[in-house]
């Protein structure tokens, strides 16, 4: 995933999953290329890792939103009524436990 962020001002490159390796990338105005920083510079690591955790809080949301639209949830409940099933319940139960909550 690339993904161009703003900390402290400044544009960056953030880069997971991808060819390259994972991190926090600057632009080299003389080069005129993305460079990975070796260390995260301090004034921008509490930046970068609140934007991590907002990363990783909407990642688990946007799993569980998938599969939770992959379900025909009316249609489990409705035989669920009728047939005196847990049906879906349990795969609400298994999307959660496949896609934990984060935790902070």
């Amino acid at each position: 995933m690339l993904k161009k962020i703003v900390l402290n001002g400044s544009k960056y490159l953030y880069i997971s999953n991808d060819i390259l390796d994972d991190g926090l990338y600057f632009f080299d105005e003389i080069k005129r290329n993305y460079v990975k920083f070796s260390v995260i510079p301090t004034d921008l690591v509490s930046e970068f890792e609140k934007y991590l955790i907002d990363i990783n809080n909407n990642e688990y949301s946007n799993l569980r939103k998938l599969a939770y639209d992959k379900l025909n949830q009316f249609e489990l409940m409705s035989n669920d009524l009728l047939n005196g099933t847990t049906t879906w319940n349990d795969s609400i139960q298994a999307i959660k436990s496949k896609y934990p909550k984060p935790t902070v």
